[in-house]
């Protein structure tokens, strides 16, 4: 493995980490134990503030088409959550779904992924 940065995990975190290196210009890799992405979702919403970053980049759009619902509250360890002070919702998207659109994104960037 050859390369300025190595990004472990093809979860949310390292695709976007990936994408926000394929912007700058660095030599990256991607790998990811599984061979395939699983399908099965850890997350089910998306919150506003993640939805920000992904606009600011121009990857929100595809999201929000798949986007099941959109949430003015929700609830974090037991606690009621209320988005509308923020001006904006949480996205119901399951993030099987997030990793799909960010990957596909990353596809079209010069970055190596590996799998398996």
């Amino acid at each position: 493995m050859d390369a300025e940065v190595i990004v472990v995990g093809a979860g949310p975190t390292g695709l976007m980490l990936a994408n926000e290196l394929a912007l700058a210009g660095v030599d990256a890799l991607v790998v990811e134990r599984l061979a395939e992405r699983s399908g099965q979702s850890k997350a089910l919403n998306l919150q506003p503030r993640s939805a920000q970053i992904l606009d600011m980049r121009g990857m929100l759009q595809p999201l929000v088409e798949r986007a099941i619902v959109s949430l003015s509250r929700s609830h974090f360890a037991g606690l009621s959550i209320d988005y509308r002070p923020l001006g904006e919702n949480q996205l119901g998207i399951r993030q099987a779904r997030v990793e799909e659109c960010l990957e596909t994104r990353l596809i079209s960037t010069p970055l190596r992924a590996g799998r398996g």
